[in-house]
């Protein structure tokens, strides 16, 4: 009797036991099947459940329609902070991309320095080092423009889909 009560109104035993006058452990008793509460406290929880109206589909609530209805402001104001937070993904975006066109360049070179057969073996160690934290380095940044791109594509789903609703 009590889970549903729980599931629909988001609520916890303690409430239920201040609602009907229980004790918690009293509630968490008889939610187990272990006791079985006082007559009055039996008809709280059955006034609830009976508000609850679980036989009822949610469509044919009365209260369904106005529930369920978008609000045009709070809809403007979810484009507002969508967009907002798009053209922050794109500045950073760019930074990346940028960042990324610094790492390919130092790669480029440490591969350069790699290929002449004149440098000391101690030089060639320290390029290879510097190669390996630039590839890193890469990998990460490739990693982080990927889920840029990604997240930027679904805020522009999520902008188009409220720029459709009707207003």
């Amino acid at each position: 009797m009590t889970d549903p009560i729980i599931k629909y109104l988001k609520t916890s035993l303690s409430w239920l036991a201040a609602f009907t006058g229980a004790s918690k452990h009293m509630i968490q008793s008889h939610r187990m099947g272990r006791r079985t509460l006082a007559v009055d406290q039996l008809l709280a929880l059955q006034n609830i459940i009976d508000a609850l109206k679980l036989d009822t589909p949610v469509q044919e609530l009365s209260s369904y329609t106005t529930l369920s209805t978008y609000d045009p402001d709070q809809v403007a104001a979810l484009i507002t902070d969508l967009e907002k937070k798009h053209h922050r993904l794109q500045e950073r975006l760019e930074a990346a991309r940028k960042k990324r066109d610094v790492l390919v360049r130092g790669l480029h070179a440490c591969k350069k320095l790699l290929q002449n057969d004149q440098m000391n073996l101690q030089r060639q160690r320290f390029v290879r080092f510097r190669e390996s934290d630039l590839n890193n380095q890469l990998q990460q940044i490739l990693q982080k423009i990927l889920h840029l791109e990604t997240s930027i594509k679904g805020i522009e789903g999520q902008l188009g889909y409220l720029r459709s609703l009707p207003q």
